[in-house]
């Protein structure tokens, strides 16, 4: 998933874009960690890893909960 998608989604629940990889809400900050790709036959897959941290689960539970729905395969 490209990055700039991943931070559209975290818009839709009150994230700002603070970098390229980067986002951060009330309560909350998202960053998208690069992760090795992967090789299926001649294909080569990228991967990353989305971290969400806040000190509030009743901050960042929603967020966690609209982004699980809106990476899945063809946005939820």
């Amino acid at each position: 998933m490209r990055a700039e998608v991943v931070l559209r989604a975290l818009a839709q629940v009150g994230g700002e874009a603070i970098s390229e990889t980067q986002a951060r809400g009330r309560g909350w900050t998202a960053q998208l960690e690069p992760l090795d790709s992967v090789r299926l036959g001649v294909m080569v897959i990228s991967r990353s890893l989305l971290v969400i941290e806040g000190e509030d689960d009743g901050l960042v539970t929603p967020v966690y909960d609209h982004m699980r729905r809106s990476m899945v395969r063809g946005g939820g």
